[in-house]
């Protein structure tokens, strides 16, 4: 596995510890104001899902985070806000394993909603006969806690009962990012700046492919997302 790669998806994993969920569509992007139990988080509203059970959903903000979205996508296997899909996108994949865990390894376990796997979680540490993981929508109790509210580190016995197994994303996959040429202008319109580098420009839902590939899962055309992209075509950054 390429050590930048896991180091990475721990790294944001790790920063999003003492997130708490929150009671209406409100403050998602603070780690504790306007906490509730309803299910609402900047990682449902990433995915155009809010509020929903979210620890799927959770593991595929990270990899999003860390890589990117079509990267992120690659190495994950598939984004869902359901565990179950992931874990069958892995068992497809012929990278899905029961026994020795590694650090970014993606851990299932079971629960009493539905069959297969109802909770996910990353590891990012293993010692002597436990992991170690970073979960969303859970909390610090012990044992799997698969609605609990907030980003937690847990531990957790390899034998224990509620595992279901591993999956290893593919961390050495190999990419190759291609830009649109460097925008050189001084125009703050999108439309502008993006039919000056060749990128899809007339409305928003044309501006959307481009927009997910650098990053704007749930573009909407909104001022700051577009001065974020036009910030990045002025870089030479902007992704194709």
């Amino acid at each position: 596995m390429s050590k930048c790669y896991v180091e990475s998806v721990v790294a944001v994993a790790a920063a999003e510890v003492g997130y708490l969920e929150k009671k209406s569509n409100k403050d998602l992007n603070s780690k504790t104001a306007n906490a509730g139990t309803k299910n609402y988080t900047k990682y449902g509203k990433w995915f155009g899902m809010n509020p929903a059970y979210w620890c799927a959903m959770f593991i595929s903000w990270i990899f999003y985070k860390a890589y990117g979205t079509e990267t992120g996508k690659k190495i994950l296997g598939t984004y869902s806000a359901s565990c179950e899909t992931i874990r069958q996108k892995f068992i497809k994949n012929k990278r899905y394993y029961t026994k020795n865990p590694k650090v970014g390894d993606v851990v299932f376990f079971s629960g009493t909603r539905h069959s297969g796997a109802n909770h996910i979680a990353i590891i990012y540490k293993t010692k002597d006969n436990k992991i170690y993981t970073i979960e969303g929508n859970t909390s610090g109790a012990s044992g799997v806690v698969d609605n609990g509210g907030g980003v937690a580190r847990k531990s957790y016995v390899i034998n224990n009962s509620k595992i279901l197994g591993y999956g290893r994303p593919l961390y050495d996959v190999k990419t190759t990012v291609s830009y649109y040429k460097k925008y050189t202008g001084k125009s703050t319109k999108i439309d502008e700046v993006f039919k000056a580098v060749g990128a899809p420009y007339g409305n928003v839902t044309k501006r959307v492919p481009v927009a997910k590939k650098n990053g704007y899962y749930s573009y909407k055309g909104t001022e700051k997302q577009n001065l974020a992209l036009i910030d990045l075509a002025k870089k030479g950054k902007l992704k194709k």
